[in-house]
């Protein structure tokens, strides 16, 4: 059994239109997550380096009796867990709006366009 599938010209701009969106999509992503890998990474080893460097300020009392090194170990604890949040936050838009892409092309499948 064959189906007709129309292969008119507006087919064939809305799954351009389809591709081009995905693209975009795909390119947001990968600006975003860069952004945000290269800022923690810069955070994190930053903190790593200033703990190798400024041994004697690390030993010394920050708050009461909490060391700035202690603070340290929080603020790469703070660094990983907000790039985690931010990134999953992040990504459940991103998901959003390549469900609502695939749902586009699936359509457009399922109606025999191609």
């Amino acid at each position: 059994m064959q189906q007709d599938q129309p292969q008119g010209a507006a087919t064939i701009e809305a799954n351009a239109l389809v591709v081009t969106l995905l693209d975009v999509a795909s390119a947001r992503r990968k600006r975003f997550v860069g952004a945000l890998t290269g800022v923690s990474l810069a955070l994190y080893f930053g903190l790593l380096i200033s703990v190798l460097y400024l041994p004697e300020l690390m030993s010394s009392q920050a708050i009461g009796s909490v060391s700035f090194g202690i603070l340290v170990v929080v603020a790469q604890l703070v660094v990983a867990g907000t790039t985690f949040w931010v990134y999953c936050w992040w990504a459940n838009r991103f998901d959003h709006i390549a469900k609502h892409l695939a749902d586009a092309a699936q359509g457009s499948l399922m109606h025999g366009h191609v």
